[in-house]
Order: C-alpha cells, then structure tokens, then sequence
C-alpha cells in the first residue's frame, strides 16, 4: 500500500517502483484535463488510443507528438 493507492503484488518490485515513480506519486505526477467538444472525434480517438491494433495508435502519436509540451 503506497499512500491511497494499492498496488497489484504480482507484479516485480522493480515495475511497481517505476509505476510509483512515473505515474503514481502524486508530488510528481501531472494530470491534465483533455476536452474534445465534438462527440463523433472522441470516440474515435477513444477506440485508436485503447484498442487492441498497434498501428493506427503508433500513427496516432507520431501525427501528434509535434504538439505535445514536454521538458527532457
């Protein structure tokens, strides 16, 4: 049990440090809203970002990664 969130133990020490140290430490991680006002679109990059088919996806985030603000 790390802080409120409860991590499944079947997974290795080390994944579940990264998990912690990558997305679920809230003094480091961001959360940001994202809004889509037209229904249909959202939907569809609903079904492309969780669906099972890699290529669409891939081709997804190449196209949109020019917009994505980030600090490395």
């Amino acid at each position: 049990h790390i802080g409120s969130v409860v991590l499944n133990f079947t997974l290795s020490p080390s994944i579940t440090l990264w998990l912690w140290e990558t997305t679920l430490d809230p003094d480091s991680r961001i959360l940001a809203q994202v809004s889509i006002s037209d229904n249909v679109e959202a939907d569809e990059v609903t079904d492309v970002l969780m669906g099972s088919s890699v290529p669409p996806r891939r081709r997804f985030i190449m196209e949109e990664a020019k917009y994505a603000k980030i600090d490395i």
